[in-house]
Order: C-alpha cells, then structure tokens, then sequence
C-alpha cells in the first residue's frame, strides 16, 4: 500500500514476510521488486509529485530520518539493494517501522522522501538487472524477472 503525502510517501508491507532489520534498512522478498518499481511509478504518477517536482526541493539532507531528539545511529546517505536468499535486503536514507509499531496484521512500514525516489528505483533496477544475468549464467529461473 502506497500514502502519498506532500514531499515523501508512505510504502507499507504486510503479510509478515518483511523483515525489519534497523531503522534504516529492511529485508523483502526479492519477487517483491516488480511491486516496489511499481509503487514507485504510482509515487511519480501522482499530482503530488508534480507539485514537488516544481518547487525548488533538491536538498539532500537526510537529517529528517533520525529518532525524534537524538542524534542516534546516521541514516545511509545512498541506497543500496543487495541480494540474501531469497530476499533482497534494502538500505536508505528512510525510515522503516518495525512490525510491533503496528496494531494490526504484521506490517513494516517506509517513509521515502521524493528526492530519493530515483536513486531507489536505479538501485532496484540494478538489483533486479544483476538478478537477471545471475539467471543468464546459471539457467535458473530468476523470482526478480518481470
């Protein structure tokens, strides 16, 4: 689930096979990389984006990021998407809920500032991309093909 908001959005996921590993990186499943591109061109679709883009928004403080009144372990300053398993481990300069920040069902919850969104999806498309020629190599059906 996608809430879009006025200089970041909010990516949910539920279903409990997220996992969360601190507060700036997260492990999904890698079948989960069509999703994630796709929430990511539902973010820049949107007239909220529109709206930023025009605004002179090309800060690249992640100060944002750290707990509420503490200095706290930084944030990454870039993304990085590697490959563990049959996960894809994911770490930025975002803020990622741990499930038990929830009332509900299992979520993890991200809050991903816009002027990240292009880096994620590069990340997440060389991931995806090294994925893809691990499969060429090996002739193994690769879960991050589209």
């Amino acid at each position: 689930m996608t809430e879009i908001r006025g200089e970041s959005f909010y990516l949910y996921r539920t279903g409990g096979e997220a996992r969360h590993m601190s507060r700036y990186e997260v492990a999904v499943p890698a079948v989960d990389v069509p999703a994630l591109l796709a929430a990511l061109d539902q973010v820049t679709g949107h007239l909220a984006w529109r709206i930023w883009q025009k605004a002179d928004n090309g800060s690249t403080d992640t100060s944002w990021v750290l707990p509420p009144g503490e200095d706290g372990e930084a944030p990454y300053p870039d993304w990085s998407v590697t490959r563990d398993g049959d996960a894809i481990v994911i770490r930025g300069p975002w803020v990622v809920w741990p499930p038990e920040d929830w009332q509900t069902e299992p979520v993890v919850g991200w809050e991903i500032a816009y002027q990240d969104v292009e880096e994620l999806r590069r990340a997440l498309l060389a991931a995806d991309e090294r994925s893809a020629q691990k499969f060429t190599e090996s002739n193994e059906e690769s879960p991050l093909r589209h």
